[in-house]
């Protein structure tokens, strides 16, 4: 097999370097009456390489995904490299802060951010005097 049955017609092999960027993931809100839902998109991120804090009003996620093992081969042809994830997110007065759940799975990372009960919507009777 040829190099040249490998490579894409018209274009040139990215070099590869040893440091990797960092880029924010892509990512979801979604709102309800009793919670928001935060999705972000976080491929090849493990639990044991997220990292999730929150302090005053901010949560910072940053990610790392495991390196892919290529067994020492070089590279011919490269469309996506591999990068570390960050991001921040502006946490309003009105979620309740101990309640904030994280899970990750399949290289997703789904957050809930439940209301305060305070802020959540309800209903007001009318009395008619």
């Amino acid at each position: 097999m040829t190099t040249a049955t490998l490579e894409k017609t018209n274009q040139a092999a990215v070099p590869v370097k040893n440091e990797r960027r960092t880029v924010i993931p892509e990512y979801k809100i979604n709102q309800a009456d009793e919670a928001f839902e935060i999705l972000v998109y976080m491929p090849g991120v493990t639990q044991s390489n997220l990292d999730i804090q929150l302090e005053d009003q901010w949560m910072k996620i940053t990610g790392a995904p495991e390196t892919l093992d290529t067994n020492d081969l070089k590279p011919l042809h490269v469309e996506f490299t591999e990068c570390n994830y960050e991001c921040e997110f502006k946490i309003p007065n009105q979620i309740d802060r101990e309640g904030i759940t994280a899970k990750l799975e399949n290289g997703v990372l789904r957050l809930g951010l439940p209301k305060a009960k305070e802020h959540k919507r309800r209903n007001i009777t009318v009395n008619a005097s």
